[in-house]
């Protein structure tokens, strides 16, 4: 965690004795002030949260995937590490999207608005699975940059 600089705010908080015991059991565990372990909480708390530019059902589908994950890890493990436990969490959250989004069609056509990069990148007729391929990269493009 960055040393506090002149430009940080300083605050006071009341806490439940309880609470500030847990917060000063936890930092001295992981070698932190308590001040530390509250602002690094406060931060992956904040990070933790869907952004909030999103419309409300984007904003709940992330909060009920990352419920499902929470629960998959407690009762099986994280869903990333087993193959069982990973096909429960795919399974999960397609019924998740099954129940909040629109009636499939199997033959209803991706028209991109005009004057896109959806119209540049996959003409005027795009398949499902070349847009999902396309997404897949560029949600991924972080983590594929270290490969070249």
């Amino acid at each position: 965690m960055p040393a506090p600089t002149r430009a940080d705010r300083q605050t006071t908080i009341r806490l439940p004795s309880g609470l500030y015991d847990e917060l000063g059991f936890k930092a001295d565990n992981a070698g932190r002030t308590v001040g530390e372990e509250i602002r690094l909480r406060l931060t992956n708390s904040l990070e933790a949260e869907p952004p909030a530019a999103l419309d409300k059902k984007t904003r709940d589908l992330l909060v009920a995937v990352g419920r499902i994950a929470a629960a998959l890890e407690q009762w099986f493990g994280r869903w990333w590490d087993d193959p069982a436990v990973f096909g429960v969490f795919r399974d999960a959250v397609g019924r998740v999207l099954a129940m909040r989004g629109p009636k499939e069609d199997e033959q209803a056509l991706l028209e991109p608005y005009p004057e896109t990069a959806a119209a540049e990148l996959f003409g005027d007729t795009p398949t499902t699975a070349t847009v999902a391929a396309a997404l897949v990269t560029l949600v991924l493009a972080d983590e594929l940059q270290g490969w070249f």
